[in-house]
């Protein structure tokens, strides 16, 4: 048993490597964040949870009923054989963060994937899996504030009932008790800590965004209290020059011009040699004051792309 929950644990290294990878993905962030997911999301969602359920099933642990023998790797079951898995931790993460649909339609397609790999707890094991995209479901939050504790909780609580399941489904009930005898426990705890990891590795996604956000809030108040003193007086050559060099040195741009709907009122930074204020000819900067947004140009031949910068009355 010890080493099975050993080997559990080293397999649980490859669940986290990968979730860590998964939620660099926007879509997943964007899940993280919103309140409430749109069908396109829930169904990306779904996808994404129920192929982290396939993956937690294949890099599980094939045991032998009759001769205890542990395989490292899943590919297929024979009819004594069942599988000491990670497949709860992508559902347990579908439920609490998505709610009831996402966690049971990832649950949906971690369990038929589960059944089709035949063994003695096919049916048994593919029905817990359903159950625990609906238990999760149940301590979905709206606000994503799920406690690490929680998380482990859930998981263990997931794959007790899973050991229940198998005990009263799965036949001869000599095989499934011996089974459950050998892996229940490693299994408990490590999908348990596996939960608690994946859902820290969310709440390290969610820090890095607001630590994030709260810099680019410091930076636009820090230029903001700077180029206030300049612009009491109104809009001159003189103000808009030197609110062009404020936000040049803050935000370290290659060039900052200032505009109006027709005219560059100023202009700091690469090609400021050639730049001239004047009416506004260059189509790149009529696409960005339409547009609101940051583009960049070659305003020399040679030149590095520089950035303009429009700040519209």
């Amino acid at each position: 048993m010890f080493e099975l929950f050993i080997t559990m644990l080293e397999r649980l290294g490859i669940i986290v490597t990968i979730a860590f990878i998964l939620t660099r993905f926007k879509f997943f962030r964007n899940m993280v964040y919103l309140e409430k997911l749109d069908r396109k999301q829930q169904l990306t969602a779904i996808i994404f949870f129920g192929f982290f359920g396939i993956i937690g099933t294949y890099t599980g642990l094939r045991l032998s009923t009759e001769t205890l023998n542990i395989d490292r790797w899943v590919i297929d079951l024979s009819a004594d054989e069942a599988i000491a898995n990670s497949r709860v931790i992508g559902i347990v993460l579908a439920g609490m963060l998505g709610g009831y649909r996402v966690g049971i339609g990832a649950a949906l397609i971690a369990a038929i994937h589960r059944f089709t790999l035949s063994g003695f707890t096919a049916l048994s094991c593919g029905l817990a899996t359903i159950f625990a995209g609906v238990l999760a479901g149940m301590f979905h939050k709206k606000d994503k504030q799920v406690k690490l504790k929680s998380a482990f909780m859930i998981g263990a609580l997931a794959e007790a009932i899973q050991m229940l399941i198998i005990l009263l489904i799965s036949r001869p009930f000599e095989r499934a008790l011996a089974l459950v005898e050998v892996i229940g426990m490693p299994m408990i705890i490590a999908n348990g800590l596996g939960c608690a990891l994946f859902l820290l590795i969310i709440k390290n996604v969610i820090n890095e965004e607001e630590k994030a956000v709260a810099l680019q809030a410091q930076k636009i108040l820090r230029i903001a209290d700077q180029t206030l003193v300049h612009l009491r007086d109104g809009i001159t050559a003189a103000s808009t020059r030197a609110v062009c060099q404020i936000i040049h040195n803050d935000i370290q741009t290659s060039a900052v011009a200032m505009t109006n709907l027709t005219n560059i009122l100023a202009h700091v930074g690469v090609g400021e040699d050639q730049r001239r204020e004047g009416p506004v000819e260059k189509a790149f900067i009529k696409n960005a004051i339409k547009r609101e947004k940051l583009l960049s140009s070659n305003i020399r031949r040679k030149a590095t792309n520089s950035v303009l910068r429009s700040l519209l009355p």
